[in-house]
């Protein structure tokens, strides 16, 4: 026989991993469209919740942050390595920080397992770190300009003893039109340009492990 939560105020910390999802995961760019967040590689997260009970009845108002680090899949860095005929590069990573509030619901089945589930609405913080690169007579850097886009989540999961939480979520992380500059030296000859390239959803599923103060 089920039976609900006391009312408790929960701050609680979780990890995982982050996996990209759609075209954020593809290995290669179609030749029609003009994309650089592509290539994504199953990456790290961690995260930070806050909730704040409404009486006795599970639901809570939950609010967070977490952080996601995305490096890039072998294939697509071999193909990188090719077109930079070989040079030596420093790969660029892909940062996420979405920030989001919103509903938190959990029902105790007995004193071992619960159920969780909640949904978050707000706003993401996207930032690559910079491409650079090596070779003979030549270098190169890409910087990426940070970029801010709605965001939401939804998920749930396992509560163990009250305390412990095993959850699954997915993501959306936003529309990013995402913006470069490029510095090419060639035999101590600079030049430098920007770009901008085309609107890309950003999705992704969140698995992790949390425990609650």
């Amino acid at each position: 026989m089920g039976c609900q939560l006391h009312a408790q105020v929960g701050l609680e910390i979780h990890a995982g991993t982050t996996m990209p999802l759609g075209s954020w995961a593809q290995a290669k760019a179609n030749p029609n469209e003009n994309k650089i967040l592509i290539g994504a590689a199953p990456g790290f997260n961690a995260g930070i919740s806050y909730t704040y009970p409404i009486g006795n009845s599970g639901l809570g108002i939950q609010a967070g942050v977490d952080f996601n680090m995305n490096g890039l899949q072998t294939s697509f860095k071999n193909d990188l390595k090719k077109d930079l005929d070989g040079a030596e590069i420093s790969f660029h990573k892909f940062m996420n920080v979405p920030i989001t509030a919103g509903i938190n619901y959990k029902y105790k089945i007995n004193k071992t397992v619960g159920i969780f589930t909640n949904a978050g609405l707000g706003m993401n913080i996207m930032k690559a770190t910079d491409l650079t690169y090596n070779g003979q007579g030549y270098s190169g850097e890409i910087t990426f300009k940070p970029t801010l886009a709605f965001a939401g989540k939804l998920g749930g999961g396992l509560l163990l003893f009250d305390r412990f939480t095993v959850g699954a979520h997915y993501c959306y992380l936003g529309a990013h039109a995402p913006e470069i500059t490029q510095r090419v030296t060639v035999y101590g000859f600079s030049v430098q340009d920007q770009e901008k390239f085309d609107k890309e959803n950003l999705h992704s599923l969140m698995i992790s492990l949390g425990v609650s103060f």
